[in-house]
Parts: C-alpha cells; structure tokens; sequence
C-alpha cells in the first residue's frame, strides 16, 4: 500500500500530484490511499481524478487519528 499525503498542499498543487501517481502505478494491483484531510474540496478534487480515470474507490478515515482517506486500487 501506497500513502500519498496532500494534507497540507494548495489545491492546485495536489491536482498535479495525484496524476503522476495514477500514471505510475497505472495497472500494477497498487492500493493507494490518498491522504486528505477532512478538506470536502480536497476529496473532490481526488475523486475527480479518479472517476476520469474510471477507477472505483473508498472514502474512509483511519481509526483514533482523524485522518480522512480516498482508498483506490490501480488494476
């Protein structure tokens, strides 16, 4: 399992972030889990990304931590 942490970043700077992790990863069986907060823009814009690329996904958060998570799997 891959964690990608966007906590923290602009916007604009995780759009471009999270791109170049799907293309990498691209067909590989990866888990992902794009850290976000609990920012509703944050999770959009994942989600976003996620659905151009068709992938399927699971919003969650890790127990006790408060930490919000989009869980996706590169097949």
């Amino acid at each position: 399992m891959k964690e990608i942490d966007l906590h923290g970043l602009r916007h604009e700077e995780a759009k471009r972030a999270i791109e170049p992790v799907l293309n990498k990863f691209w067909c590989t069986g990866e888990e992902i889990h794009f850290i976000t907060g609990y920012s509703p823009k944050m999770k959009d814009i994942v989600i976003d990304l996620l659905n151009i690329y068709r992938l399927e996904y699971d919003i969650g958060d890790y127990s006790g931590q408060n930490i919000g998570y989009i869980k996706t799997y590169l097949e």
